[in-house]
């Protein structure tokens, strides 16, 4: 049996509103977080999607309190779809649910198309 080609595939499905809402249900929390594993871990469960693996944060070291507001700024930006150039994905939207694929290496070394 042919597989019919899903034009989707690659795309993991994202519900901003429940995303946003449960962010801001962990925000006093998350800014007591140690490090952007523990933050991101604590999203994902929350979400139980795993697309926070693609935001390109500085690993594996400690984070002030002060500095996790930009994570939580960062993630925040991202899940409004206000997506920094150096996140590696895209987004498209289907059926008015927004779904996000990582971006292949080819893709993430080819020159930005700049809207005219």
């Amino acid at each position: 049996m042919a597989k019919k080609q899903n034009l989707t595939e690659g795309f993991l499905s994202v519900d901003f509103d429940e995303i946003t809402r449960i962010f801001a249900d962990l925000r006093p929390t998350v800014l007591k977080v140690a490090t952007v594993e523990e933050f991101v871990a604590m999203i994902q469960k929350a979400t139980n999607i795993i697309f926070l693996k693609y935001f390109e944060f500085p690993q594996s070291r400690l984070y002030k309190p002060e500095e996790l507001g930009f994570v939580v700024q960062h993630v925040m930006d991202c899940i409004n779809n206000i997506t920094p150039a150096h996140i590696p994905y895209e987004s498209i939207s289907v059926n008015g649910k927004w779904m996000l694929r990582p971006l292949s290496d080819e893709e993430k070394s080819a020159p930005k198309q700049k809207p005219s």
